[in-house]
């Protein structure tokens, strides 16, 4: 495995109304636009994603969800 120091994960914890309105369908969408991997799931506590990828893509990512 190769590891530099333009990979970035990030872990991220939504709370709030987020059931019913599309927003895993969102993120899976911003996650594939900018080449990203990681995963998005609902719970009782909200949603809850783990992201990574290149810096700049995962930075993006995250001013486009909040």
């Amino acid at each position: 495995m190769i590891v530099t120091d333009n990979i970035a994960r990030q872990y991220i914890h939504i709370t709030g109304i987020v059931q019913g309105v599309g927003f895993r369908p969102f993120v899976y969408q911003l996650a594939t636009q900018h080449a990203l991997v990681g995963s998005v799931i609902n719970d009782s506590e909200g949603v809850k994603i783990d992201v990574q990828g290149l810096r700049f893509y995962v930075s993006v990512f995250l001013c486009s969800i909040s």
